[in-house]
């Protein structure tokens, strides 16, 4: 018991000092980001590709672009597409006492399709990444 007290007390300390960029490079690709660059006041809007230890390469409205781990100040991620749901129902109801006509076709038959189709909003970002401040 007194050897797994210590051990709790190392592992709880190593998730706590885990390295924020690690949670950048587990992003799956596609995911959107909101990239707050060093020294700029925009925001640049991007879809992850990849990311290495140095580097973030990410798919913008121009192509792809590469981005220095030293030049990123902050990065937001929004996870996931949203879910889409769509549900279409088709009713066709016939009268059972008419017969077919010669054409084809049967008389007082009604269709109606219903198709409901729900966008819900985009989730929110959130922060994965922000740079530690430089000790002095």
């Amino acid at each position: 018991m007194k050897r797994i007290v210590p051990l709790l007390l190392i592992a709880l300390a190593l998730l706590a000092a885990e390295d924020p960029w690690v949670q950048v490079t587990e992003l799956k690709s596609g995911a959107e980001l909101r990239i707050d660059k060093v020294n700029t006041k925009q925001s640049l809007e991007a879809k992850f590709d990849r990311a290495s230890g140095e580097s973030l390469i990410v798919v913008t409205k121009t192509g792809q672009v590469s981005i220095p781990k030293e030049q990123i100040e902050r990065i937001d991620c929004r996870r996931g597409p949203s879910p889409r749901l769509k549900d279409t129902r088709v009713d066709r109801k016939i009268s059972p006492n008419k017969a077919e006509t010669t054409d084809g076709t049967f008389p007082g038959v009604t269709t109606s399709v219903k198709t409901r189709l729900d966008i819900p909003s985009k989730p929110a970002f959130e922060r994965i990444y922000d740079r530690a401040p430089e000790r002095q």
